[in-house]
């Protein structure tokens, strides 16, 4: 990543076809070549070099000693970045039933304001992103003159801290979770009758057909889990939307199906469906 080269950015004045400047407003531009304008902020608008941050990222990553692969995609010739970084070394596995979770995060910049300063913190399995972002770390910032770059590090060293510890009892508690297909099923059918506004019903049904071919596989809340984070990864819609539905599919999942310790010295793990059916209406 030390290699890659990235398009800089500078401010501009700007002007009317009168040559009068526009008081207020500056023009963003490519440094090589200024006919490439990446678009028209106000005075408090602040530049983050897509060079600067990722180097800000890969240096607090060696001091914390974790190996990680980076992998760069420039969007709108440049005028947006995103970084995946995946942590090898950085695995949960869950159960010990050689399920493995690798940490994982994403880092977006952007120069057209198509978004902040951008860093998440979050988990990958089998090339599918599993999105439990409240519980790992997330850094948003907008270009304004309180920008802080620095304030990655931090993020990235809580999002590490949040891994080992909460999110290895968040994902064991839900593959402990046994439920019955046949369950699933009938609420999955009761979530499209109610045709909530917070989970679209053409993903809904997606889920569920997809749920219905592979039933057999899926016996507890991990299992189902990951083939909503599979089934909407797949769907056309931004990251943050998919980040949203599959949060709130793992409420609903959670606020619906609940466990239970049998009585006395059995720590057999049962199926409990809440009364009131709460789960995402």
């Amino acid at each position: 990543m030390g290699d890659k080269k990235f398009i800089e950015a500078r401010e501009m004045k700007i002007f009317d076809e009168q040559g009068k400047e526009f008081v207020g407003w500056k023009g963003i531009v490519n440094v090589e070549n200024t006919e490439q304008r990446f678009d028209i902020v106000g005075t408090g608008y602040k530049i983050a070099q897509h060079s600067e941050v990722v180097a800000t990222v890969t240096k607090s990553l060696e001091e914390l000693g974790f190996k990680n692969n980076m992998g760069v995609l420039e969007i709108g010739d440049g005028g947006r970045v995103h970084i995946s970084i995946v942590f090898p070394d950085l695995k949960i596995d869950v159960l010990g039933s050689g399920d493995y979770i690798s940490m994982r995060a994403s880092l977006d910049n952007s120069y057209d304001s198509t978004t902040g300063l951008r860093l998440d913190v979050g988990g990958i399995r089998q090339g599918y992103y599993i999105y439990v972002g409240e519980k790992f770390s997330h850094y948003y910032h907008r270009h304004t003159k309180g920008l802080d770059i620095s304030e990655l590090e931090n993020s990235i060293r809580k999002g590490i801290e949040t891994f080992q510890t909460k999110i290895k009892q968040e994902f064991e508690n839900l593959a402990g979770t046994k439920v019955d297909p046949l369950v699933i099923s009938g609420w999955l059918n009761k979530l499209m009758e109610e045709k909530t506004k917070k989970i679209p019903a053409k993903y809904l049904e997606v889920i569920k057909n997809t749920f219905e071919t592979v039933r057999g596989n899926i016996t507890n809340l991990w299992s189902l889990y990951n083939l909503v984070c599979e089934v909407l990864g797949k769907e056309d819609m931004t990251i943050d939307r998919r980040k949203q539905l599959c949060q709130t599919m793992l409420s609903a999942m959670k606020g619906e199906f609940k466990k239970i310790e049998t009585p006395k010295n059995d720590t057999v793990t049962q199926l409990t469906v809440s009364q009131q059916g709460r789960a995402i209406n």
